[in-house]
């Protein structure tokens, strides 16, 4: 029973993943939020070629040749700066929203992002953009 209530504690103190959503904002008014990270890799370029030439996403103007594509997210942190929410914007692709939200949350998983001081509950944003012309 003490192994019981030892494991509930752990899992009460583990911290929670932020919840992802897609919507749509005004993403401007939000404080910007930088990385450490270059993003994005070669490896997040190639996803998005390949989502475009299996036809899981119609874009206007994008082919998997040429693309230049901005995907904004926005953060929500508490005052301990703990992500508690992460939107991403809904562009009409949702496996290529389904990706950027994967990568905000493992860039905060990994502590890639160059947090402000804590104080106060707020919102972060900023862009990821994937082009590629051949």
């Amino acid at each position: 029973m003490s192994m019981t209530l030892l494991l509930a504690a752990l899992a009460a103190q583990a911290p929670s993943a932020p919840t992802i959503e897609v919507a749509q904002a005004d993403w401007a008014q939000f404080e910007r939020i930088d990385s450490r990270l270059h993003m994005p890799n070669d490896r997040m370029v190639r996803a998005v070629e390949t989502m475009l030439r299996r036809g899981e996403c119609n874009l206007p103007g994008q082919n998997p040749r040429r693309f230049d594509i901005d995907v904004n997210y926005a953060i929500r942190m508490d005052a301990a700066n703990r992500p508690q929410r992460i939107v991403v914007q809904d562009i009409g692709c949702r496996p290529l929203e389904t990706l950027v939200g994967g990568i905000v949350a493992d860039m905060m998983r990994y502590d890639y992002f160059r947090m402000p001081a804590a104080g106060a509950a707020r919102w972060y944003s900023n862009t990821i953009n994937f082009n590629l012309a051949t």
